[in-house]
């Protein structure tokens, strides 16, 4: 069975390479040699007698190599894992020291910049296609959809559909870029020092974008200098045109990126470039007008009540006047926008529930602005709020501080009751002076969490699921509700093949 399975996955990708040959043409081991500014002097005898190999792929990742792709040795650079890229049809291999494999090894200090350098190879194939990176510890996701809605209001837009935002996704939609785009929609994660460097050279962008910066990342990064370090290097290969769209009153870190146009947006401050006014939360979402020098453009974002979403859609309002968009043109693409999955949704259930689900990622000013959309979300008179908060990852020696910050505001806001789920959570509401008329409890799995909330189902409550994606509250939510969930985890599943097949048409 295995090996019937390794014939029909070589036998698809014969089928993409040919695909691939038509839009791109073959490049050459020899040019990506070259980009990378390795010399031939130093290599082997094995891998110079493979110059004119044609590469069909570098990657790094198992499940996106191919046969004849040269392969490279970064977060796990094993004997094991060397072979398995040398059965998956690997020609040869990019590492930090010689393997005995049976495959030629280019050997190099830094895998992980060389990868980069070849893959800005490609990226060198199509000069003209828009390219727009977003980073930041707030809401990437989020915004890089609304930027790829509004896009395709005008543009043939390429974006993947989820959250994927690691080197060897933004490598791999580089060489998968043709003719045929227009725009390109990328989310960058900031989590491991140097990546964003490589990203950008990579990439080459024309906008970066930089959402509001949490320590949501301290653990992994150290310092909130480390984490500006990391969000500004995204701009190092900025088009010459380019710009950087920051938020005008939380980005402190403007020495970082001296020599770049910076545009600034806010949801209050009237000397950014774009702001917003007359925000309203009513039932059916979020309405409110930007400010575009003497213009006033009005905005609706359906079924969304979270305010910070007022921010993400001048991110995304900023790149589409970059692009050339008119501002109805984007406004009406703002008005298409839907949230995704268990991000910033909100469900209604057939037997009257309401389900605000949040529970991808989770910093303290997320979960207040979700605490406050909760509360501004209309329910009958006798049901209730319920909150379900899971514990913010990666904050290192600042998680206890923040935690007891965040029960302070949970202790403020219009909720009901209240579940803790998480070690954090539960150290910080120790001894913690809840106010009297607020339930709270501490459950300590997933399946506690459903046998503790089955009870008050169907009596239209309204239910916050707020945190980490490791914190799995999302799994939670389909047991509660599973036939409901049944179409969304279709739905992800066809958004993920589309991204696909956007990849594969020449």
């Amino acid at each position: 069975m295995e090996d019937l399975r390794f014939f029909f996955r070589n036998l698809f990708f014969k089928c993409l390479d040919s695909i691939r040959y038509r839009r791109q043409g073959s490049i050459k081991l020899r040019d990506l040699l070259e980009a990378a500014e390795i010399p031939e002097a130093s290599l082997e005898p094995d891998v110079l007698a493979l110059l004119d190999h044609p590469v069909k792929l570098v990657s790094f990742i198992k499940k996106r190599m191919v046969p004849d792709c040269l392969a490279f040795g970064l977060y796990r650079e094993k004997l094991e894992y060397m072979k398995q890229a040398k059965r998956l049809g690997a020609f040869a291999c990019v590492v930090k020291e010689k393997f005995d494999i049976g495959i030629p090894c280019i050997v190099v200090p830094d895998p992980l910049l060389t990868y980069g350098k070849m893959c800005a190879k490609y990226r060198e194939l199509f000069p003209d296609i828009g390219v727009t990176a977003v980073t930041g510890s707030i809401g990437k996701t989020s915004v890089k959809n609304m930027i790829s809605t509004v896009y395709r209001e005008q543009f043939r837009t390429l974006t993947e559909p989820l959250n994927e935002n690691e080197p060897h996704i933004v490598g791999f939609s580089v060489q998968h870029l043709s003719k045929r785009i227009d725009q390109w929609v990328q989310e960058v994660a900031e989590s491991v020092p140097g990546t964003t460097k490589t990203i950008s050279l990579m990439m080459k962008p024309n906008v970066v974008i930089i959402t509001e910066l949490d320590r949501s990342h301290i653990g992994r990064l150290g310092s909130m200098d480390t984490i500006f370090d990391e969000v500004c290097n995204l701009a190092d290969s900025l088009a010459e045109d380019g710009i950087v769209v920051v938020h005008k009153n939380a980005f402190n870190a403007l020495d970082r990126l001296e020599g770049k146009k910076i545009v600034f947006v806010s949801e209050s401050d009237d000397s950014a470039d774009y702001y917003a006014r007359d925000i309203e939360v009513r039932e059916d979402g979020l309405h409110y007008t930007i400010v575009d020098g003497g213009s006033a453009v009005p905005v609706h974002l359906k079924n969304i009540f979270a305010r910070h979403n007022v921010l993400n859609s001048l991110y995304a309002y900023a790149a589409g006047r970059h692009a050339g968009l008119s501002p109805q043109t984007i406004a009406c693409g703002l008005g298409k926008y839907k949230t995704t999955g268990f991000r910033n949704n909100v469900y209604k259930s057939q037997e009257g529930d309401t389900i605000y689900a949040d529970c991808f990622n989770a910093v303290g000013r997320s979960i207040r602005s979700a605490l406050d959309a909760a509360s501004a979300i209309p329910i009958a008179e006798n049901a209730k709020r319920i909150a379900i908060l899971g514990d913010v990852q990666e904050l290192g020696d600042e998680a206890a501080a923040e935690h007891l910050s965040i029960l302070k505001d949970v202790n403020q806001a219009n909720i009901d009751r209240l579940l803790l789920i998480g070690d954090q959570f539960h150290a910080a509401a120790k001894d913690f002076p809840f106010r009297q008329d607020l339930a709270v409890s501490y459950p300590d799995s997933i399946d506690e969490i459903v046998r503790t909330l089955k009870p008050s189902l169907s009596q239209g409550n309204l239910y916050l699921f707020k945190a980490s994606h490791s914190g799995h509250l999302d799994q939670c939510i389909k047991k509660l509700w599973p036939r409901m969930f049944e179409e969304k985890d279709r739905e992800e599943r066809r958004m993920k093949r589309h991204w696909k097949l956007q990849m594969l048409i020449p």
